[in-house]
């Protein structure tokens, strides 16, 4: 925790109105103030920490005329500003019943307290809703929640003294500044929601492994061993990296050409079954192999295309990969096939992950993390004609390191 005495105001910060010697009351017109405010706020994204606390207590103690600001969380004090009960800041949460309670119910609470008992434990009356305070007796701490959506994470406190009354301005200024650290506590929780959720999809999508494609290919090799030692060797190389890069940890992005080397490693091995039913040409733009791309984007479209697309065709068929970069600076990615299609039916259920099933899950996948990592203007967009194949786009923007 940080304990601070209050810096002396500078008189060149654009207020006015002075109703002590070292700091002024706040003016409702003070835009400038509000935006400092707000700024200061932004930083709880981060969460409540030590440093996010102490810029919070400094900004609203150098605003308004409050004998002293806190920031708790619900086991710590955070941070305090101000001359009153210095050598027990460290306690608030502990020994004042207005926090404890604050903290219980996420209600504005306060409490009088006496500035000639300077031991917390014995300077407080009993506790009271925020909006019963005797606005007559100056010596008061208010208790205001720091929340998001699911709980109280913790407090501002507010003091004031016979030297320093809380004004009913200043107060609204604190519940305002309060307000603005709950809305981007709530945004972190969501961040860190949306990241979970993004973590959990990947991991889905890894498992999505399909055994039949695991024992054909084991089958494959087992035969090859007898027949051509060399070619199965080179297969078990192929399969080692494919599913090495499947199971290792990659994070959300990595570079196009590492995603294209996977695909790689997979239609080599598709390729020994299928033969040369299975054909693939790219076609990847200047500089797009190094922007980067969320992670199993490329090659589970064209597994999709193997399976649903090539495999029910007789005779096979050919996958193009292309890469380009687009007048905005977006890089395109599209897988093509000529295999079966699909009818309008089945087009329109595509990226239902409802509708879909064992890889055919992957589409609906792979939507869902192009929007929450950039957008809901970036998504997969699919074209199939029945009996004339089918185009997988999507693009994403370019950023040339991972």
């Amino acid at each position: 925790m940080i304990i601070e005495q209050p810096q002396e105001w500078s008189h060149d910060s654009g207020f006015s109105g002075i109703d002590s010697p070292s700091r002024p009351s706040w003016k409702l017109e003070s835009i400038e103030l509000f935006r400092r405010i707000s700024v200061t706020a932004s930083l709880f994204k981060s969460g409540v920490n030590l440093n996010t606390a102490t810029a919070l207590a400094h900004e609203l103690y150098n605003a308004a005329n409050f004998a002293a600001v806190a920031v708790t969380e619900r086991q710590t004090t955070l941070a305090y500003v101000g001359p009153l009960y210095e050598s027990e800041a460290p306690h608030l949460e502990r020994f004042c019943p207005a926090v404890r309670l604050c903290l219980e119910i996420g209600k504005n609470q306060t409490c009088r307290h006496n500035t000639e008992d300077h031991l917390l434990s014995n300077c407080w009356s009993s506790v009271q809703p925020e909006k019963e305070r005797d606005s007559q007796n100056p010596h008061w701490l208010v208790a205001i929640p720091l929340e998001n959506e699911l709980e109280v994470c913790g407090t501002l406190l507010i003091f004031g003294s016979e030297l320093s009354p809380i004004e009913s301005s200043n107060l609204e200024l604190a519940r305002w500044a309060a307000q603005e650290v709950s809305l981007n506590l709530e945004m972190c929780r969501l961040r860190g929601s949306a990241g979970q959720l993004a973590e959990a999809e990947l991991k889905a999508l890894r498992a999505q492994i399909s055994p039949h494609f695991l024992f054909n290919t084991l089958n494959t090799i087992a035969a090859l061993v007898r027949l051509d030692a060399e070619r199965a060797r080179e297969l078990i190389v192929d399969f080692a990296s494919f599913f090495r890069r499947t199971l290792k940890q990659h994070g959300e992005f990595v570079l196009l050409s590492e995603e294209l080397d996977y695909v790689k490693h997979y239609l080599r091995l598709e390729q020994v079954r299928f033969g040369t039913n299975i054909r693939v040409s790219y076609d990847i733009g200047t500089g797009t192999e190094q922007v980067v791309v969320p992670v199993l984007t490329v090659q589970p479209l064209v597994e999709n295309a193997v399976n649903h697309g090539l495999a029910p065709q007789i005779g096979g068929g050919t996958i193009v990969i292309q890469t380009r970069t687009i007048d905005d600076g977006d890089i395109v990615i599209e897988v093509n096939d000529n295999g079966v299609g699909m009818d309008e039916a089945t087009l329109a259920k595509a990226l239902k992950p409802e509708h879909s099933e064992g890889l055919g899950m992957a589409l609906s996948n792979i939507n869902e993390r192009l929007h929450k990592l950039f957008g809901s203007q970036y998504s997969l967009k699919i074209e199939s004609e029945l009996g004339k194949g089918t185009k997988v786009v999507f693009r994403v923007p370019r950023v040339k390191r991972v």
